[in-house]
């Protein structure tokens, strides 16, 4: 109607406005800016919540998922550390057996080698039950190999030392 408004009064009805199917388009266009603006800041709004809340979700989930990575991550460092802790107390015991002569404090220190070695295999066992990767499970397979190997030498030199042999 608006652009019936600039007709003369007489020709008004002489032209009507087309029934087709761009009549909606035709009503959109007669509808005031302010009401198109407010229509669009709405869906404008509409789309940043949605966006936002799409967002918000997917970094709770991502963050989520790093907890995971960092709690495993964490435990497996701990674990690790306490093996090497095990480790190095055999090694400093191995050699300190072998320079004493005195059963009582051989006895001593071979109790503590045990000790550290139960230490090292309930890290061991613990560690086991962690999930992990092809090269977490090849690292895995290259330290059990490399502690029973370990294991059967110091075994060797300690039965040496208990002998009264030195190695």
């Amino acid at each position: 109607m608006l652009a019936m408004a600039y007709l003369p009064a007489d020709t008004r009805n002489q032209f009507p406005l087309p029934r087709t199917a761009g009549e909606s388009l035709i009503k959109f266009a007669r509808v005031l800016l302010r009401h198109k603006l407010g229509l669009t800041f709405g869906l404008m709004l509409a789309m940043s919540v949605t966006a936002g809340s799409v967002a918000m979700f997917e970094i709770s989930r991502v963050q989520h998922h790093l907890n995971q990575i960092v709690e495993s991550n964490n435990a497996k460092i701990r674990l690790t550390h306490e093996m090497s802790e095990a480790v190095h107390i055999v090694s400093r015991l191995v050699p300190r057996v072998v320079l004493l002569h005195d059963e009582t404090e051989i006895d001593v220190e071979l109790g503590k080698i045990v000790h550290a070695r139960q230490r090292y295999d309930a890290a061991w066992a613990t560690l086991l039950t962690l999930p992990a990767d092809d090269a977490g499970q090849r690292g895995r397979a290259e330290i059990l190999a490399a502690s029973q190997t370990a294991r059967r030498l110091n075994d060797r030199i300690l039965d040496l030392a208990r002998a009264g042999q030195d190695a």
